[in-house]
């Protein structure tokens, strides 16, 4: 079903189909008594609409949980969907009291507390949590404050994919009631994670479990290679998922085709020098061509456009805005600087045939960025040098931080007055903007909702 399923989950046929494909389950596992499942479905009973998981021994099912937590902040909306549940679910595999939580349960320490007094040992935690920068140390630290210090130890079950502007981890893992990690599956990848518990038998009853955990442990990726996964399994699931044959990318560089001017004509006589109306025209022209060869070939056309152009606007609009989806659009430009050194010094594991060395020329890292639209132009000439122009939009659009903290974090006023009427003005860009992998805790996107038309003006201290 994929996760967020947002309006399918308003239609009756999902849920038909979802439960034919639960029965099918439940035939195929009636071979093997001593299996014990738990399964994530969307479920309707009463009346009522659940995020449930249910759980199957031997081709029967033995309980069902409904999650109690329904996020609905940054990319979630679960309360438009869902009703929560009311109680917990404690059941017993093989002598160990085991219970079931979904996702939010266990970052709320209430529910995981509410199935420690049910006699839980172990919290088995199934999760569609979506990947932002540096992600897994804040569910371990999480998972630690809620679960483990209840004395329970906790196995959470990570979605491993990418979803319209979503990608998920993995990174599935076990800690112990102490806390330390035993087990941890691969990140960005598919992984068949075995743990093993074991019943010491002391201590039973008593606050702490007995229980031991063991695993194979992968180690966290890098930053850096996190963030280039997190695009490359994007990219691949977007297109894969959604049936492209291939991908189509138009690199900037200025194309005449005269006969767009000849047509202007009447339009641009008059004018002394180029404009913003003829260096859009080039940027169209790409467009153009780009959509026609997506259609003669049915291959999807990556837009080229970063965090900071899209934040300020400085992208065309049927240009290089056009396409089906917008690869770097959640990575500012200095990150998109730092991610092409990583790549030239790096060979990255999850990438299959991958090229070793310097793919991406020093020159066109280390030269002054430029739309390319006009002779000698830089992005500068329009916006705040890029180190600046990113840490503005760090504090005032990714922390949510008022403009006058941002100036009194030590920015220009005048660049941060810039850069707000940029953000404000272009917003109706943004809108149609294609869909783009989200890697920050706030991209432009599912968690940032803005309206086009506001009298709302934010004032910014002059000095």
């Amino acid at each position: 079903a994929g996760y967020p399923p947002e309006d399918l989950l308003l239609r009756p046929a999902f849920y038909r189909s979802g439960e034919m494909a639960f029965d099918r389950l439940l035939s195929a596992t009636q071979a093997w008594p001593d299996l014990v499942l738990v399964v994530g479905q969307a479920v309707e009973r009463a009346g009522c609409r659940h995020n449930a998981a249910t759980v199957v021994r031997g081709g029967q099912v033995i309980a069902e949980y409904f999650k109690q937590e329904l996020p609905n902040y940054d990319v979630f909306d679960e309360q438009r969907y869902f009703t929560p549940g009311r109680h917990s679910c404690v059941i017993e595999v093989r002598g160990i009291q085991v219970g079931i939580l979904i996702c939010e349960d266990f970052w709320r320490a209430e529910v995981p507390a509410r199935a420690r007094e049910e006699g839980a040992e172990l919290i088995l935690a199934l999760n569609a949590s979506p990947y932002h920068l540096d992600k897994q140390p804040l569910r371990l630290e999480t998972a630690r404050a809620n679960v483990c210090s209840l004395g329970c130890a906790l196995i959470a079950a990570n979605l491993v994919g990418g979803q319209d502007e979503l990608v998920f981890d993995g990174g599935s893992f076990a800690l112990d009631a102490q806390g330390t990690i035993r087990a941890q599956a691969r990140q960005f990848a598919t992984d068949l994670l075995l743990v093993d518990v074991v019943d010491a038998d002391v201590a039973k009853g008593g606050r702490a479990s007995a229980l031991k955990l063991s695993g194979r442990i992968e180690p966290a990726l890098p930053l850096d290679e996190q963030v280039y996964s997190a695009l490359v399994l994007g990219v691949r699931d977007y297109l894969g998922k959604n049936g492209f044959p291939g991908a189509l990318l138009g690199l900037s560089g200025g194309v005449d085709f005269e006969a767009f001017h000849d047509l202007l004509a009447n339009e641009l006589v008059g004018r002394s020098s180029t404009d913003t109306t003829e260096e859009n025209l080039q940027a169209r022209i790409r467009g153009t061509l780009l959509m026609a060869l997506s259609n003669r070939h049915g291959s999807i056309v990556l837009t080229t456009g970063n965090k900071s152009e899209m934040a300020t606007g400085y992208c065309t609009l049927y240009g290089d805005m056009a396409g089906g989806f917008a690869v770097i659009k959640d990575l500012l430009k200095t990150t998109v600087w730092r991610l092409c050194r990583w790549r030239n010094g790096h060979t990255p594991a999850m990438v299959a045939n991958a090229i070793a060395g310097e793919i991406i020329p020093s020159r066109i890292i280390d030269r002054p960025p430029s739309a390319e639209l006009r002779p000698e132009q830089t992005d500068q000439d329009s916006l705040p040098p890029y180190d600046l122009l990113d840490g503005i939009l760090e504090l005032y659009m990714e922390q949510g931080l008022p403009a006058e903290d941002v100036v009194a974090a030590g920015f220009p006023p005048e660049a941060v007055s810039l850069v707000v009427r940029l953000m404000r003005i272009n917003e109706y860009k943004r809108r149609q903007a294609p869909v783009g992998i989200r890697v920050t805790h706030r991209g432009f996107g599912r968690d940032w909702r803005y309206p086009i038309t506001s009298r709302f003006r934010e004032s910014i201290p002059t000095a």
